[in-house]
């Protein structure tokens, strides 16, 4: 039936844009340059390592996440979490960069934010059958 294939075919566009422009790529390419510049207490090659760890494991309990939970809940959740702990952290770098405000004792705040990300963020590749 044509109606369903236009909706799975709606849901797929919606699914392939948001994980476009969630920001794990720019995240994952950047992630060094991004917690130098922050200077965090723990290095910038250690702050990556810990990164891409913990989005490894993301990786695989995403899809049996979703299927346990629900994959519409589940996706729904990590786009309003994520969206927000982009926008703090959006906030964060804007008040670094112009120091607006004096942030040195918020150091740790970059990693803490991209751990809480990678936790929040989920795969959108595991709801490719929605």
């Amino acid at each position: 039936s044509i109606i369903s294939n236009r909706k799975a075919m709606q849901a797929g566009i919606f699914l392939r844009f948001s994980q476009q422009f969630c920001g794990i790529a720019v995240f994952s390419t950047n992630a060094q340059t991004l917690f130098s510049k922050a200077g965090g207490n723990i290095s910038p090659e250690a702050s990556s390592i810990i990164f891409v760890g913990l989005l490894c494991v993301v990786n695989v309990l995403s899809a049996p996440l979703a299927e346990k939970f629900g994959r519409k809940p589940c996706y729904f959740y990590s786009l309003i979490s994520t969206g927000i702990l982009l926008e703090i952290l959006a906030v964060y770098f804007f008040l670094d960069e112009f120091q607006i405000i004096d942030l040195s004792f918020m150091n740790w705040f970059p990693l803490a934010g991209l751990i809480a990300f990678v936790f929040t963020w989920i795969r959108s590749d595991s709801y490719s059958y929605v």
